[in-house]
């Protein structure tokens, strides 16, 4: 039951549940210590709840799924820091190519087209700046500020932005800056109001 493969070189029903559920359990933000754990179960679930809001809440199915499985072959790859990746490129094209790989051998790999990549790339900045937000607002301002300033920075690579776009932007900014208020944060992590 369950280990029959469903096509040639997919993995079997039982493996590709295990490989998501191993998948989400990877630590990110290894390198700088944070306050809380972040795990790619719970970035993938903001990158997926970004898409959303960056396409005013129409996100195709195929988005939200390529959000939801974007990271899980770090399990294999472990989660390179993106300065890493970005100084040596045959490093970045390497690990990009095992982590295709490894997503299509587990049926998890989502063509989605050029304008979803940018949505999908913008996404996954934005929650990393979230992450760090939520880490200033528990007191942790010096850690991930450099890192919260090298997303917010490497954005204007990908302008110009559409109105709903800027306005995500600079919602996730207002964040940041409300959980480094000099006053204490105005940004309560973990409480709705």
């Amino acid at each position: 039951m369950g280990t029959k493969k469903g096509r040639e070189g997919v993995k079997t029903l039982k493996e590709r549940i295990q490989f998501m559920q191993e998948g989400g359990q990877v630590v990110r933000f290894h390198q700088h210590i944070g306050h809380r754990l972040d795990t790619d179960a719970r970035h993938s679930h903001g990158v997926a709840m970004l898409c959303y809001f960056l396409t005013a809440g129409a996100p195709t199915v195929t988005l939200l799924m390529a959000a939801l499985s974007h990271d899980l072959a770090e399990q294999v790859t472990g989660d390179i820091p993106y300065p890493t990746k970005r100084r040596i490129p045959a490093l970045r094209r390497a690990v990009d190519d095992l982590e295709r790989e490894v997503l299509t051998a587990y049926g998890l790999r989502f063509e989605i087209l050029p304008m979803e990549q940018r949505i999908l790339s913008l996404a996954d900045s934005l929650d990393g700046m979230l992450y760090c937000a939520s880490e200033a607002a528990l007191g942790n301002r010096t850690a991930l500020q450099h890192v919260y300033h090298v997303w917010y920075n490497s954005l204007a690579a990908s302008a110009p932005f559409n109105t709903t776009e800027q306005e995500v932007i600079n919602a996730v900014h207002c964040i940041w800056e409300e959980s480094n208020d000099p006053q204490g944060s105005k940004y309560a992590v973990g409480i709705t109001s």
